[in-house]
């Protein structure tokens, strides 16, 4: 009985997300960036200066700051230009870039902060081995018009999702709200 709910659950889920409207993504912009915190990437075994991210601007480009993901010391520019940022993940010295699915990154800039979702990465490193565009959502995309989604970030349904599996694992009634939202969708 269990599998069978879990299998309902997940086709509805896949349903929910794929019958959602689409709409044009906006950019990150981002205009005093103060800080990146790396926790949120599973893997980060590289030494000090072996791995980094740089978040900058783009046209013109402005680097706002870099962190580094072993030990994930930030450091700061002097920035000025609200622009588009860009993710640019940097792994020296033929060092593999591993990033999981479930990775994420939080940017702090202009008195706020953001979710960053990161894509499945696990490949060679080159100088950049991966660029990111985030948009305001938290999403991520491989190219700056963000037309091709990367990682995208949850949805406000499929963290009901989260929540009602979680629930009906703890043998509450989210689960009820779940189905009622998700038959609304369909």
């Amino acid at each position: 009985m269990k599998k069978a709910i879990w299998i309902i659950m997940a086709i509805v889920a896949v349903a929910l997300i794929s019958v959602q409207k689409k709409e044009a993504a906006a950019p990150l912009m981002i205009t005093d960036l103060t800080g990146i915190d790396v926790t949120g990437i599973s893997y980060r075994d590289y030494a000090v200066n072996e791995a980094y991210i740089l978040v900058s601007g783009i046209s013109p480009t402005e680097i706002k700051g870099q962190s580094y993901i072993a030990n994930g010391f930030y450091v700061d520019n002097n920035e000025i230009n609200s622009l588009q940022a860009q993710l640019n993940f940097e792994v020296l010295n033929n060092n593999i870039l591993q990033l999981s699915d479930t990775d994420y990154i939080i940017l702090y800039y202009d008195g706020t902060e953001k979710t960053i979702y990161l894509p499945y990465y696990n490949d060679v490193s080159f100088v950049p081995a991966l660029q990111l565009y985030p948009a305001s959502d938290g999403s991520t995309y491989y190219n700056k018009e963000l037309t091709n989604l990367a990682k995208q970030a949850p949805t406000s349904d499929y963290q009901l999702f989260l929540d009602a599996k979680d629930d009906y694992i703890d043998g509450t009634d989210e689960l009820t709200e779940f189905i009622g939202r998700a038959n609304a969708w369909l």
